[in-house]
């Protein structure tokens, strides 16, 4: 690890700054600084500009008044003008009481609807490529400040909405429910007389190929899959219906590279003609709101490989788990407590602790200082403001304050016990993955997993390292809700079951949400988190989707608003439906997995779009082509425990 101190290192936005600066300090004289100014002001939307000019003026005067030489009023100027910039796309990207009303409002909300325009929001696997409304107006700001002050607002964020919407290739596949009935019946005479029928039913799937988004490109693989037959029998009388189904469909992998050529390609072309420190401002105010993006990193050549198989958060501290062979079992305890406390999934942990010591099998001190099985520096464990913490470790008495909780706490360094011993030594296991799991979630890591492992070791290689192993290790190991909490619901005989033990706290239909009307395509079943989900009838996993925080918020568009889920297709006395169980905690099954009626697939959370802990539940005959095929859940599941 390589942890730096956050004041050792010069931000982007400070870097763009400073070039900006040194441009404009070859040019003249107090006329040149008017020009800079009034530019500020024609960086912000026109609602913002007067109020900006008057603030720019203000400070010339006052940086004057002290007498200072031209180049650091340049400088005082040049920054403010970027407070003016960051200040309006902060305002203009997220709501604000300073919008309430008037055209800046309207502005406001024509912004995030062309930013939703962006996608089909009627394809969930759309949502999540759907360019952020900052961005619009991080781009927008260079945009209308340079060359095109006569585009009304309306039309500059029409322009660059349109385009930075990612492409998506689609290709139509076929597949076909292949169903084998048999019905025996018997006669006055107690002769049971049977007959067969057997059934192809095809269906046409819009297949996800490829995503060409701002910031990253995506191919899936699509692979032909059909599934086992599932088997169902019904008794009615003296007639025995038996029935065999099967679905030749479609399953698919995803890969992602985070990439720029987009992104580059746009901002670089008409209308917009972009140089390479234009495309850095976008950058930087991008990221002062908050936003991910690593252009600056991918124009060095880096890339950043994430596979789709990294689900962040998802799984719930009461699930019971056994860990692959490629895992040493003694050390579980500790990554498991370390996901319980802080949220850090226990497979980043143990891939954290094989990349950096291979699992406690080198903790020598690293060439540049960092220490024990997680090797963290020694300044980041007892922290920066420790007189000397680099050399900590050379010594025994400074291994010993090193250990000491209250020199950590008192200087806000990151080390802890993990074990309850008192103590918090870097030497220690417990306490070494209880640290790091608390120095990831310290910097965002349920939100950021690129940045909080930049923080750690500012290497892609090591990243990636770290990406490929959390995945061997989770997709090795072995998940059972026996912790789980809930009942799980009655079988309900024949047919279908209800999902989870719980009230209907939302019915299928019309609704109103925070005073906004909306059709409601599914029911929603309340349960704290961690209440246990059960497959409904036999069926197989079609679709799976992490990576949201377990805990979501009202209008999150994680997961497309449903946070993480899963699609299981399922066979009903017959019949295929395609099934949605989406605002989960943890999945148990994977994509492909053959499940059973009444199997424990997954733990009820709170992730994505929510008011509360639920399990939102949506059924579509045959298949889900968005909401063409959806029926209402009563109709084929009990909504009664």
């Amino acid at each position: 690890m390589h942890n730096y101190n956050e004041a050792e290192e010069e931000s982007g936005i400070a870097k763009v700054v400073k070039n900006q600066v040194s441009k404009q300090a070859k040019k003249q004289g107090a006329k040149i600084a008017k020009k800079v100014a009034k530019k500020a002001a024609k960086a912000a939307v026109k609602a913002v500009a007067q109020a900006a000019m008057s603030a720019v003026s203000t400070f010339i005067t006052f940086l004057a008044s002290l007498g200072l030489p031209f180049i650091l009023i340049t400088l005082g100027i040049l920054a403010f003008i970027f407070l003016v910039y960051v200040s309006v796309t902060l305002m203009f990207s997220s709501d604000s009481n300073v919008l309430d009303t008037g055209p800046e409002k309207e502005l406001y909300e024509y912004i995030q609807t062309a930013s939703e325009a962006t996608v089909d929001s009627s394809k969930p696997e759309q949502i999540p490529y759907k360019v952020p409304p900052a961005l619009i107006v991080a781009a927008l700001q260079i945009y209308d400040s340079e060359k095109h002050i006569g585009v009304s607002d309306k039309k500059a964020v029409k322009i660059v909405a349109d385009a930075l919407k990612p492409v998506f290739h689609y290709t139509t596949r076929k597949g076909y429910v292949e169903t084998k009935t048999k019905t025996c019946k018997k006669n006055k005479i107690g002769t049971e007389i049977c007959t067969t029928k057997n059934e192809k039913t095809p269906f046409t799937l819009n297949s996800l190929d490829s995503v060409e988004s701002w910031d990253r490109t995506v191919t899936f693989t699509n692979e032909e899959t059909t599934t086992s037959w599932a088997k169902t029998s019904d008794q009615d009388g003296d007639t025995t219906t038996d029935t065999q189904s099967r679905a030749s469909t479609y399953t698919n992998s995803e890969k992602t590279e985070m990439d720029y050529t987009y992104y580059n390609k746009v901002l670089s072309g008409s209308p917009f003609n972009y140089g390479t420190k234009d495309k850095k401002t976008v950058e930087a105010l991008y990221q002062a709101t908050g936003g991910q993006i690593q252009y600056t990193e991918w124009l060095n050549g880096d890339k950043l490989i994430v596979t789709g198989l990294v689900d962040l958060g998802m799984l719930g501290s009461d699930v019971d788990v056994t860990p692959g062979s490629n895992v040493p079992a003694q050390f579980m305890k500790y990554y498991l407590a370390g996901q319980k406390k802080y949220g850090i999934p226990w497979y980043f942990l143990a891939a954290i602790h094989r990349v950096e010591t291979g699992f406690s099998t080198n903790v020598n001190v690293s060439s540049a200082g960092a220490i024990g099985p997680t090797q963290f520096m020694p300044c980041t464990w007892i922290g920066w403001n420790y007189g000397g913490c680099k050399y900590l470790a050379t010594t025994a008495t400074g291994r010993n304050i090193l250990a000491t909780v209250s020199i950590i706490n008192s200087h806000r360094g990151y080390g802890t016990d993990g074990d309850g011993d008192g103590k918090a030594d870097p030497w220690n296991e417990a306490d070494a993955i209880m640290s790091t799991a608390r120095y990831l979630a310290a910097n965002h890591f349920s939100t950021n997993l690129n940045d909080a492992l930049w923080a750690y070791n500012k290497s892609v290689t090591y990243r990636n390292d770290v990406v490929s192993y959390a995945n061997q290790f989770k997709n090795a190991a072995s998940y059972n809700a026996s912790g789980g909490s809930g009942a799980i619901p009655p079988s309900n005989g024949k047919g279908a079951m209800k999902p989870m033990v719980g009230p209907i706290t939302s019915g299928f239909g019309p609704r109103l949400i925070q005073g906004v009307s909306q059709f409601h395509y599914g029911v929603d079943i309340g349960g704290g988190i961690g209440t246990k989900i059960a497959a409904i009838s036999p069926g197989v996993v079609t679709r799976k989707s992490g990576g949201c925080p377990q805990v979501g918020y009202f209008n999150s568009t994680c997961g497309g608003g449903w946070g993480n889920y899963l699609w299981v297709k399922h066979n009903v006395n017959g019949q295929m439906y395609e099934a949605v169980y989406a605002h989960l905690s943890s999945h148990l099954v994977e994509v492909g997995d053959k499940v059973e009626k009444g199997q424990i697939i997954a733990l009820s959370g709170q992730s994505g779009s929510v008011l509360g802990a639920h399990l939102h539940f949506e059924i579509h005959k045959n298949f889900r082509s968005g909401n063409d095929n959806v029926v209402p859940p009563g109709t084929v599941i009990p909504l009664t425990d």
